[in-house]
Parts: structure tokens; sequence; C-alpha cells
């Protein structure tokens, strides 16, 4: 009986979410950039050309606080040929439209890290999530060769995670959900 609620109040939290993503176009700029004309918003680095589609390549990940500290790690491909510049302190880089991963917090995590360990050691790469709710984007600032992006605390919510890299190429690697 204990399973069946369990199963029942997973999806009571995801069928939202796959009803609010069928768009699933982030389109709100981060803190400080301007706000985009709808013709602006289809040209060449607007974040319109990515999808956070309930598909991405390492899935949707539901993680809780009871994995501590390893709540995920997959391998994906970072990069791509999608020229993409949210603006703010955003680095602008490259990334396939679909993210790479998609994490469903049921309640708030408290401090995260996630890392992006490329296959080769020159690849630098940086990170671009968008936390779907409130359409709000968080970013690395800079290329590095095995970033990594800390939250205090990831919100209940959904959120999307491409690598970028700074040129249109493909770098395979691992990417990381831990507890520091």
């Amino acid at each position: 009986m204990r399973s069946y609620l369990v199963v029942l109040s997973m999806l009571a939290l995801l069928l939202p979410v796959a009803t609010y993503a069928q768009d699933g176009r982030p389109t709100k700029p981060p803190p400080g950039a301007p706000v985009q004309t709808e013709e602006a918003a289809l040209a060449v680095g607007s974040p319109l050309q990515l999808f956070a589609d309930v598909r991405p390549q390492l899935g949707m990940e539901l993680l809780s606080t009871v994995a501590s500290p390893f709540f995920f790690e997959g391998f994906t491909v970072a990069g791509g040929d999608k020229y993409i510049d949210v603006g703010g302190d955003c680095v602008a880089g490259y990334t396939n439209s679909v993210a790479s991963l998609g994490i469903v917090w049921p309640s708030d995590s408290g401090p995260v890290e996630m890392t992006f360990y490329a296959d080769e050691l020159d690849d630098t790469t940086a990170f671009l999530i968008w936390e779907m709710m409130p359409n709000q984007w968080w970013c690395s600032s800079d290329f590095f060769e095995e970033p990594t992006y800390s939250f205090d605390n990831m919100g209940m919510g959904v959120y999307y995670v491409w690598i970028l890299t700074p040129q249109p190429q493909v770098a395979s690697g691992w990417l990381d959900v831990y507890a520091p």
C-alpha cells in the first residue's frame, strides 16, 4: 500500500510538470539582461533555440536529499551547434537544443554542486541551468576544464541543465550532482 502512495505522489508532482513542459522553451532572460522581442528571440544566440523537453539526454531525474551526498552521475555530451547567449553575467557558448539533464526536486535540496568532467583534459565547458517554474537562469561566467556550479539550496521545482563549449563542438564526459 505504501508503494502505491509513493507512486501516486510522484505522478501528482510530474503531471503538472509534463503539462507545463509542452512548449518547453525557456524564455526569460537572466537578471539585468534586456527583454527580447519575438523577432529577436528566434535569432542566433537566443535561448528560445533550447528545448526543456521531458526527455533530456540523461532523462528526468527525481532527486531527493535521501540520496545525499551523491544525487546523480551520468555520461553525457556537452556542446553542439547552437550558439546561446542569454546575457547578463552568463558566458555565451555552443550547446545542443536538448538539455543534458532534467532534475525534479520534490523539496528543498540544501547545498548542491554540479561538476562536468570532460573526457579530454583540454576541453573547457560551462553550465547553463534553467529553473522552469520561475523561469530563472543560473549559469557559469566563464569556461573551465572542470566547471562546477554550486547552489546553497535548489528549491522545490524542475531544472534543466545544458553544458556549453566555447566553439561548435561536442565534448563527452561525466556529469555529477552531489552534496558538497
